[in-house]
């Protein structure tokens, strides 16, 4: 099997569904609809690039502008080293620009280090080494009910290829409330034939020559039990979605494994939280 061709059909199918799975939510105008400016800023010199986009809200109820306000804020500030701790960012779209700049001179930083450390800077390889970083932060689903974002970013810092990541958030109408894990950890055995047919339907759906047990014995998991993703599970037009990250369950090759299960087939697999906002989204169908 063609391991590079299968990385790239996932990820282009990936990233088709993971952002365009609520674009027929986004049609219908309402007085609570956030409505979002777009912006980008994009730093780049020879070694060092740097792009932040943002989705950030500018109008709608106040308090729930005020949540996905404070949620984007908290993205922009913080290091993807976990060890790093930023000064918060100022509450405007400036922040975007800001957040750009920091990333931009920490890229730069690490290349000066990685070509003092060569013996000689001046080779090709070195003068052509692009440290980058993509961010994105986009409103992907609205309804009546709720308001989705995910955040995805690239980082390339040398080596055989770049890390992906991406998560999603949700956030309830028109309270602005962050939705938590709404996936039931102890039914895990009862979620097995769930989890698993959605692992096999986003192999089979880049058309990998593979048997249902193939996919399943190439996952590095434990007697064939898929654990719950690391992420929340978010919600979108079609049900909840379910995202594992690169490494999680799988070789780089398999990407980010990912699908939606629609409410009513996951519901009895919810929290009491879960539940209730299930409920409500079933009783408007």
């Amino acid at each position: 099997m063609n391991m590079k061709f299968l990385f790239c059909a996932l990820f282009l199918m990936f990233s088709t569904m993971a952002t365009d799975s609520c674009i027929a939510a986004r049609q219908t105008v309402a007085d609570d609809t956030i409505r979002v400016d777009s912006v980008e800023k994009i730093v780049m010199t020879d070694n060092a690039h740097a792009v932040v986009y943002v989705d950030y809200p500018v109008s709608g109820p106040a308090i729930l502008r005020d949540s996905i306000e404070k949620y984007i804020l908290n993205e922009l500030s913080r290091g993807w080293d976990e060890s790093v701790v930023l000064k918060p960012l100022p509450v405007s779209r400036e922040a975007v620009g800001l957040r750009a700049k920091r990333i931009h001179a920490s890229l730069d930083d690490m290349y000066k280090e990685f070509a003092a450390s060569v013996d000689d800077p001046n080779e090709d390889y070195v003068k052509s080494m692009m440290y980058e970083t993509d961010v994105m932060l986009r409103k992907v689903c609205e309804t009546e009910d709720f308001v989705t974002y995910t955040n995805r970013y690239y980082e390339y810092l040398g080596g055989a290829h770049g890390i992906t990541g991406m998560d999603g958030v949700t956030f309830l109408k028109p309270s602005g409330k962050l939705v938590g894990y709404v996936v039931d950890n102890l039914k895990l055995t009862e979620l097995q034939p769930i989890l698993r047919k959605g692992i096999v339907e986003y192999f089979q759906e880049s058309e990998v020559e593979m048997t249902e047990e193939e996919i399943i014995e190439s996952l590095f998991v434990e007697d064939g039990i898929i654990p719950l993703p690391f992420c929340k599970p978010y919600f979108t037009k079609g049900g909840l979605t379910f995202l594992y990250g690169q490494y999680e369950i799988g070789a780089y090759a398999i990407g980010m494994p990912n699908f939606v299960v629609p409410y009513e087939t996951i519901f009895p697999y919810l929290t009491s939280e879960g539940k209730q906002i299930v409920s409500k989204i079933l009783n408007r169908e």
